[in-house]
């Protein structure tokens, strides 16, 4: 199964997260218990990793799985074309790609450095 496809948007300096129900080829759940999750944020054709997600699943049964990126995690991101993917260990140890895509990045109006 191909990873799917999912860019995503974010405010500098800003909080972030979104949360993906991971669905098998009949699209049907897939039950996550007992997997391991990873996500990286990199420049498109560099390897340094620019920030890691921190991951979490919401609900094992159903397949919900959360990343997110602090507001300080965000600020730090280059202004350059960025890409990021969801990797998942299994109970049996496999290695899977579940979400992969672009991050874009806006810029904050407000100065959110002293709040």
């Amino acid at each position: 199964m191909a990873a799917g496809q999912y860019d995503i948007t974010m405010d500098r300096g800003v909080y972030y997260e979104v949360t993906f129900v991971l669905k098998d080829e009949n699209e049907d759940a897939i039950d996550i218990t007992g997997y391991t999750f990873k996500s990286q944020i990199k420049r498109s054709g560099n390897p340094k990793v620019e920030q890691e997600f921190t991951t979490a699943i919401t609900n094992a049964a159903t397949g919900s799985v959360r990343i997110s990126l602090t507001g300080d995690k965000t600020r730090k991101l280059p202004a350059e074309p960025l890409i990021y993917d969801l990797v998942a260990k299994d109970s049996t140890d496999i290695l899977r790609k579940y979400v992969e895509g672009k991050v874009a990045l806006r810029e904050t109006t407000t100065d959110t450095s002293g709040l």
